[in-house]
């Protein structure tokens, strides 16, 4: 099968489809679960900040996006009770942003969430053809995620 069969379209229309579709299930699944205001970088802030608290600075360098793009983000989380940002003790320029108890709960609903689709998903493919997407998705972001255009 070329990059290109399925219906005309290329590999970046289905990586992009796949994107959409997996985020509008994690919203309808958290929303059953009492959380209907999912937004599409929930899932790597909240499970970031699930491992540990950290300042604006080090969530923006993770993201590869600018202190101001992690700031807008936190933003969101801290209008929706899920996070604090509170000055740092050390150094009064510094920001750190840690989990609410509501916080953690969504944290939890979204681990789960990830999980069971991830299990439904590796049951309708072989694990020769899951290692295959994976190696795809690597070397989509090896090829295309370092650049600073």
């Amino acid at each position: 099968m070329s990059a290109e069969s399925g219906a005309s379209r290329y590999l970046s229309d289905w990586i992009a489809l796949a994107r959409q579709a997996w985020i509008r299930e994690t919203r309808v699944r958290l929303a059953r679960q009492g959380f209907d205001d999912y937004r599409r970088s929930d899932a790597f802030l909240i499970r970031r900040l699930q491992r540990s608290s950290c300042s604006l600075g080090q969530l923006g360098a993770e993201l590869a996006i600018t202190r101001q793009g992690a700031r807008k983000l936190v933003d969101g989380l801290v209008q929706r009770g899920y996070v604090l940002v509170t000055p740092d003790a050390t150094d009064a320029r510094r920001c750190n942003v840690g989990l609410t108890a509501n916080g953690a709960t969504y944290a939890r609903a979204i681990v789960t969430t990830i999980r069971s689709m991830n299990r439904e998903l590796t049951n309708q493919v072989s694990s020769k053809d899951l290692d295959v997407a994976v190696s795809v998705m690597q070397t989509v972001d090896r090829v295309f995620g370092e650049r600073n255009d």
